[in-house]
């Protein structure tokens, strides 16, 4: 049987390659998945094999050392057809691994990155054997193939202008990257909404509502889906 790594952070760098996985079609038991443990990781990646990374901060070289142990204890240990990844450090870390190994080794730039590559993915682009993909057109080139996009499977629908009585409002959960004033901002904006406020790392204890650091995937889809109806 086939066996595909997928390597990446905690929040929207999983939640993106969860999403580009499925377009791949690579069937749930051939998937192997190298992340930080957390809230989503345990809700998304249920009945995946999964070996948990350390956090690594951004441009953090410890953390990025100690991943690349991990990496390369787990890539002796198991044999991958293909290596993923859609970032940030863990990518680093284990990507040039697979790459010397001989393992086909692919980087998919985030779909927030619509300007340009990341710092890391500009590290990546260098390396042989490291394959980068963007998810825009626009800024595709020789080095940096367009290989589709997460939004693909996205349909807008146009509706007429309506109250809006429930809310999601989800910002990333990396340690050490509060959002303090976006939420000073957006609070009073929402006053009298019922809204699920996924807050991460920030401290929103004065602003008046229950802030949680991290929702579940599932319950976080589905109250998405419920303020949209």
């Amino acid at each position: 049987m086939a066996s595909y790594l997928f390597v990446c952070s905690g929040g929207g760098h999983l939640s993106e390659l969860h999403t580009l996985a499925e377009q791949l079609r690579i069937p749930v038991e051939e998937q192997f998945w190298a992340t930080p443990e957390g809230g989503l990781s345990r809700s998304l990646l249920a009945g995946r094999e999964v070996a948990a990374l350390h956090e690594a901060p951004p441009r953090a070289v410890v953390p990025l050392l100690r991943n690349a142990l991990l990496g390369w204890r787990l890539l002796r240990r198991r044999r991958f057809d293909a290596v993923f990844s859609t970032g940030a450090s863990p990518a680093l870390s284990i990507l040039p691994l697979a790459a010397w190994r001989g393992i086909p080794a692919h980087y998919i730039e985030s779909a927030a990155r619509v300007d340009g590559p990341s710092f890391s993915g500009r590290i990546l682009a260098k390396l042989p054997g490291v394959a980068t993909y963007t998810q825009y057109r626009s800024w595709a080139d020789a080095r940096w193939r367009f290989g589709g996009a997460i939004f693909e499977n996205y349909h807008v629908e146009e509706v007429p202008p309506q109250p809006i009585r429930r809310a999601v409002v989800s910002v990333g959960t990396q340690d050490g990257y509060p959002f303090s004033r976006f939420f000073e901002a957006v609070v009073p904006l929402l006053d009298g909404v019922e809204v699920l406020w996924q807050t991460g790392m920030t401290d929103v204890s004065g602003l008046g509502i229950e802030g949680r650091p991290s929702v579940p995937h599932g319950e976080l889809v589905a109250a998405m889906a419920e303020a949209t109806s």
